[in-house]
């Protein structure tokens, strides 16, 4: 948790994205996430993967109302919550980014 909460708050835009090495969906939509924060990266976005791990993660994932993979949530500069997205539409995530840039 501590390593997640380093992240939020420190680019101007940060997208954890919730995953799992089991999840077909995830690793469906893993490699346009990895050129999105190719793409954005510039522009000050950063794109985090966080998998299920029972035993590390998973308090984490039940505090913030995970339940369907992949889930992303985006955080804004001031770490406040600025937007959520599950699925694999990753253009509707592209816009959700964009809308905050």
């Amino acid at each position: 948790r501590a390593e997640f909460d380093a992240h939020v708050g420190k680019t101007t835009v940060t997208v954890a994205m919730f995953s799992s090495p089991m999840c077909g969906p995830c690793l469906l939509v893993e490699s346009k996430i990895v050129q999105m924060q190719a793409d954005l990266c510039s522009f000050g976005v950063n794109i985090i993967k966080l998998n299920l791990n029972i035993k590390e993660l998973r308090p984490l994932f039940t505090d913030l109302r995970i339940k369907t993979l992949p889930t992303f949530i985006v955080y804004g500069a001031d770490g406040a919550v600025k937007g959520r997205f599950s699925g694999t539409k990753h253009e509707e995530l592209r816009k959700m980014i964009s809308g905050l840039l």
